[in-house]
């Protein structure tokens, strides 16, 4: 009788195992190297934020008037109101704890031609005379305005007190 050794059809279960093992080994060395690229990442994405929280905080306590503005204007606006816009607080404190002379001129016809007028329109003005002594003297001019139908133009009285000189226009 010879002795033959059994061959063994199917692989022990060492060799399944060590082989599992391996594959198992494969993966994980593979997630490894995925999350080692992940965490790679994220940090220079914390780096990134980091820096930008800093600067956020530095922001804060900044004065806003010279450094408020981020990107410069190729072509500012200039500052300021523009002329002839807006409330002129200055305007009623002419009038406030200071004596006022008041005198009218009235405006029946045209001066020129004599002719009817419509449209009248009611004007106040005030000129302050500064003498030597403190006390102002303002005196309050009211003067009318009317379209001459004859003439057709606009015309205005004027006080016989007050300088003939008429307002300058803006222009």
């Amino acid at each position: 009788m010879s002795h033959k050794r059994k061959q063994n059809p199917q692989p022990s279960t060492k060799d399944q195992r060590i082989a599992e093992l391996e594959l198992e080994l494969v993966r994980e060395r593979a997630n490894v190297q995925r999350l080692q690229v992940n965490n790679f990442e994220t940090a220079e994405t914390f780096g990134a934020l980091a820096g930008g929280r800093e600067e956020l905080k530095r922001a804060g306590k900044r004065q806003a008037a010279p450094f408020a503005r981020r990107k410069l204007v190729e072509h500012p606006k200039r500052p300021g109101r523009k002329p002839g816009k807006g409330s002129f607080p200055g305007e009623s404190s002419l009038c406030t704890g200071r004596s006022i002379k008041r005198k009218k001129a009235r405006l029946d016809g045209c001066p020129q031609c004599g002719g009817r007028l419509r449209d009248i329109h009611q004007h106040e003005q005030y000129m302050t005379d500064i003498p030597k002594t403190i006390r102002l003297v303002t005196t309050r001019y009211v003067t009318y305005s009317g379209y001459c139908a004859d003439c057709r133009k606009r015309v205005r009285s004027w006080h016989r007190n007050r300088p003939r000189k008429p307002p300058e226009r803006p222009g």
